[in-house]
């Protein structure tokens, strides 16, 4: 991960760079919990990053894991403040949350993990998983919102709707992303969900990020400029092009209802872009 942002600052000395770190494979074989401590504090001390993605990693949470990170950043922070030396941990700190489980008992689970985080005092910004449920999308920014100190700032995930990344989902899909058969349809249905999705995130000063595969051509930058101002000027039916991403003859797509489907618990992650704006996804981990 250092060799990649240290490539990344070469050739973009100013980017904004969010990093992974993967509780689950940093640690010190066969050691405890103090030995996994410390390869993370020196591991924050060291980054060239901006800011640090906690995940946990999947499967049952182990006794190292991303509240128990968090503490170990909230008490070497506090050493740090009455020590000679400067210490202080340089890259700001998120985490993930995810709002779209199906299960009340999962999703009861996710929030309560979610307020021991932001408990700590280290959490600086929240990163939200993908789904296609609106209604489960805004109960979970008010549940941030009620949570979460005002300082805390929140990134959302955005799919392009293509073709490409719809059958990728059909075929082999994230675990911890839940898709409706609407989504899952076509590009058109897909379409309707992200724009309604991208106004709720304005709305509520969520910045995106599209998710890998992501924007790797110009083509792929195109879209997301048609999708950014369709949903701004209130239609999708502006939205045109060789992945259809919606109706050929101009007409808007029905709206339809964000029926979930469960795929299961995830591993999904990101890496960090200008505010509001797009960049990619690096490796799935969240």
């Amino acid at each position: 991960m250092d060799t990649w942002i240290n490539s990344i600052r070469e050739v973009f000395p100013e980017a904004d760079i969010c990093a992974h770190y993967s509780l689950k494979h940093n640690k010190v074989p066969r050691k405890g919990i103090e030995k996994h401590t410390e390869l993370l504090l020196e591991s924050l001390e060291l980054s060239k990053a901006d800011e640090i993605l906690f995940i946990s990693g999947s499967g049952d949470k182990k006794a190292w894991n991303t509240v128990e990170a968090l503490k170990a950043v909230r008490n070497a922070t506090n050493r740090s403040a009455t020590a000679t030396v400067d210490t202080k941990l340089r890259p700001k700190i998120a985490v993930a949350y995810n709002p779209y489980f199906p299960s009340r008992q999962d999703r009861e689970e996710e929030n309560r993990r979610l307020i021991e985080k932001l408990a700590t005092g280290s959490v600086s910004k929240i990163y939200l998983q993908f789904g296609t449920d609106i209604n489960s999308l805004q109960k979970g920014l008010e549940f941030i919102r009620k949570n979460s100190k005002s300082d805390v700032t929140v990134a959302g995930s955005i799919f392009l709707p293509t073709k490409k990344l719809i059958a990728q989902q059909k075929f082999r899909p994230w675990n911890g992303v839940f898709l409706s058969p609407e989504f899952l349809n076509g590009p058109e249905e897909a379409t309707v969900i992200v724009s309604e999705m991208i106004r709720v995130y304005e709305a509520n000063d969520v910045e995106m990020l599209w998710e890998a595969p992501g924007i790797r051509t110009e083509k792929d930058m195109g879209i997301v400029r048609k999708l950014l101002g369709a949903t701004r000027a209130g239609s999708s039916s502006e939205i045109s092009d060789d992945d259809n991403l919606v109706d050929k003859t101009g007409a808007t797509p029905k709206r339809v209802p964000a029926r979930e489907t469960t795929f299961g618990r995830s591993e999904a992650s990101v890496t960090k872009r200008p505010k509001k704006n797009i960049v990619e996804k690096s490796e799935t981990t969240a």
